[in-house]
């Protein structure tokens, strides 16, 4: 445990990079999830990231994301968000909407997290996980207009407003 706690303690110090979903890095990683992370500068934050901590046991690099495998966890740093090379959320969309939360870690804003929860299992994996419905309604409710937009860019307008209505 105390890797992931230099980890995180790395992404307070660090504000090169934006939490996509499960912004609670630590609990997520320790109930077996990952951390997936979208970063300004891929290649200086990959070096920084690396030299601030141990060797991972393995790393995998494909497509704008490296996959990084340790005893205590997964880690997934993203140059941009795409599906076969199409962008569905712009980089500077989350990094200018970014927020510091309280745990002092740099995170999406709730639309974004929804959005990513939602869309990357789907056009990835052709499923849905239940415990993303949560955040999915607090999106509409909270950020609707936001929300909206975002599904419209990623999916076009007739499918963002079917999806926009059914998570509302």
């Amino acid at each position: 445990m105390k890797n992931l706690n230099n980890f995180i303690g790395f992404l307070k110090k660090n504000r090169d990079y934006v939490v996509l979903r499960n912004a609670d890095v630590k609990n997520n990683i320790l109930k077996g999830g990952d951390a997936d992370i979208l970063v300004i500068d891929f290649e200086k934050y990959i070096n920084d990231f690396l030299s601030s901590g141990e060797i991972p046991l393995m790393y995998i690099e494909r497509n704008g994301v490296c996959s990084f495998f340790w005893k205590w966890g997964r880690i997934d740093i993203h140059s941009y968000i795409e599906f076969r090379g199409a962008n569905y959320i712009s980089n500077d969309i989350i990094i200018s909407q970014r927020i510091i939360n309280s745990n002092h870690i740099s995170e999406a804003p709730i639309h974004v997290q929804a959005l990513v929860c939602w869309i990357t299992n789907l056009i990835l994996g052709g499923f849905f996980k239940m415990r993303y419905k949560p955040i999915i309604i607090q999106a509409a409710q909270e950020s609707g207009e936001a929300f909206h937009k975002c599904l419209q860019f990623a999916l076009g307008p007739i499918w963002g407003q079917r999806l926009f209505s059914l998570a509302c």
